[in-house]
């Protein structure tokens, strides 16, 4: 038992005996007259007029909704931290790859511009492996940001549902009051 309900002078008055038997931990009329030096049969006529017992069962629902709604918070937090981490792994991963890729692609633009037969001896199929890895790059960086939009209006439409603004610089007020 908590000390709390320990340093209140005896005997308790009623919104200390209700408090006690509807927030504290569970405990009987006859314990709670025995702990708050007030007589069963006073303890009795308070809890029925001021119902207690229903007081309590709310407090209890009370605080059980409220634990459940942190620990889905926390657990929603958690998550949502892990899914952080993981997109901010994934988008370094496709930099990388895309870093990669252009090291490849600067190579043959300098023996492009050097007018070197070396271009020549590059075979094919390695410009295309190469293509498709920083295609392949590019893409997971638009989705690991979250740019991943071929549709304007899909893009608008996810960021107004984040709750930003969007408005098109091309309209102006004027023109808007016109129609």
């Amino acid at each position: 038992m908590s000390d709390f309900w320990c340093n209140w002078k005896k005997p308790w008055n009623r919104e200390q005996c209700e408090r006690r038997y509807v927030e504290g931990e569970k405990i009987g009329l006859r314990g709670l007259s025995a702990l708050s030096g007030v007589s069963d049969r006073q303890i009795s006529r308070w809890s029925r007029q001021g119902n207690w017992t229903e007081a309590r069962l709310q407090f209890v629902a009370k605080l059980t909704a409220k634990t459940r709604e942190k620990a889905i918070e926390k657990i929603s937090n958690d998550r949502s931290e892990e899914l952080r981490k993981l997109s901010e792994e994934h988008l370094k991963g496709y930099q990388t790859m895309r870093r990669v890729a252009n090291v490849f692609f600067a190579k043959v633009a300098s023996k492009v511009s050097s007018n070197s037969d070396e271009v020549f001896k590059i075979p094919s199929g390695e410009c295309q492996k190469w293509a498709i890895v920083f295609d392949k790059a590019v893409q997971g960086e638009r989705q690991a940001t979250g740019m991943d939009y071929e549709d304007l209006n899909l893009a608008i439409a996810a960021l107004e549902r984040h709750g930003y603004q969007v408005f098109d610089p091309s309209i102006r007020e004027d023109d808007k009051h016109e129609s």
